[in-house]
């Protein structure tokens, strides 16, 4: 089967995940340009946005400007502006209606300190000197100190889960299917990759589960179905090997190098 078809496709009705961190969030598209009007808030995105700083220095760089725009502001909300701004700039096609352009080449020239990162010789030191500048600035969020590609996949496994649950009319048909919940069971028990489970249930590990999220966010809502499996969410019969102990011979395609 050809790695971008699914003849059980079709459109979900869920929220996207652009749309769903705006809800999950609260965010409102007039305080979202409201801050896309202040220079420092369009840079510590920018810089954001480009892994150069963590996610708290972002806030903390422009949390006068902002604090003096919004007095009901609070660090926690900027930074999931920050989150929410840095994802429709660096996900969205330019044809999307919703997609943000930043000036990076501006930023760069007005703010360089926030891109010292590009230098990655030093990176160590620059992220101590990002915190320590930071202070006790939102001293409690959990991720303050986090760069873009931490936060992102954490914000990815949130909307896996989120899109799991909200997509019942797309899932109930695959959980009926005894050899495809075999392939789970393999995989909770570590004897399948996700690209094993792909092969061994499709024929093709490059195969898209959910072509309207794509390949990577299809793998963690599998990776998601592993876990509430383990945590007794998901019941499986017991007699799955029996039937189907092909699945349980340990198969890890991309160690072979395939599909890569």
């Amino acid at each position: 089967m050809a790695a971008n078809s699914n003849p059980e496709a079709s459109v979900s009705n869920v929220l996207d995940i652009v749309d769903y961190q705006a809800k999950a969030t609260s965010i409102e598209e007039r305080g979202v340009q409201q801050m896309l009007a202040l220079p420092k808030f369009r840079a510590a995105v920018a810089a954001y946005a480009g892994g150069h700083i963590p996610l708290g220095y972002a806030a903390f760089f422009c949390w006068d400007e902002t604090k003096a725009a919004s007095a009901s502001l609070t660090p926690a909300h900027l930074m999931d502006l920050i989150r929410y701004v840095a994802r429709r700039k660096n996900e969205l096609d330019v044809s999307d209606a919703r997609h943000i352009a930043l000036d990076v080449g501006r930023a760069l020239a007005e703010f360089p300190r926030l891109f010292r990162r590009m230098d990655g010789t030093r990176l160590k030191e620059f992220h101590d000197e990002f915190m320590t500048e930071m202070g006790d600035f939102a001293a409690l969020h959990p991720w303050r100190g986090s760069y873009l590609g931490t936060i992102r996949f954490k914000e990815e496994t949130e909307y896996a889960g989120y899109w799991s649950r909200s997509s019942p009319d797309r899932i109930a048909p695959l959980m009926a299917n005894r050899k495809f919940l075999a392939g789970l069971d393999a995989g909770r028990q570590g004897l399948l990759s996700y690209k094993g489970f792909l092969d061994k249930i499709y024929g093709d590990g490059r195969y898209i589960l959910f072509p309207e999220i794509g390949f990577h966010l299809s793998a963690l809502v599998f990776n998601h179905w592993l876990d509430a499996i383990r945590r007794g969410e998901i019941n499986l019969p017991n007699d799955l090997r029996t039937e189907f102990p092909d699945l349980y011979k340990p198969y890890f395609p991309e160690g072979l190098g395939l599909w890569r």
